[in-house]
């Protein structure tokens, strides 16, 4: 949390998805320290499912997250 306080973007780039998913939304997580209008984008595997996920709860906090998030073979 205390990395992610103030930060208008953050961007992470893990290796598992449930490195991505803890890091991101535990009780000290990075999406617990960002303020509203900050930006979270997520460079990680294809688990699309996780994105979902912490993009929603992102949203709820007023943080934006793009859908078109980067994952290896994706093509934009």
């Amino acid at each position: 949390m205390g990395r992610s306080r103030d930060c208008d973007i953050v961007i992470t780039c893990l290796p598992m998805p449930h490195d991505v998913f803890d890091n991101m939304s535990r009780e000290q997580g990075a999406l617990a320290g960002m303020p509203p209008v900050s930006v979270w984008v997520g460079t990680f595997t294809t688990a699309y499912h996780n994105t979902i996920k912490i993009a929603r709860r992102a949203e709820a906090m007023g943080v934006y997250s793009p859908i078109e998030q980067f994952a290896p073979g994706w093509q934009l």
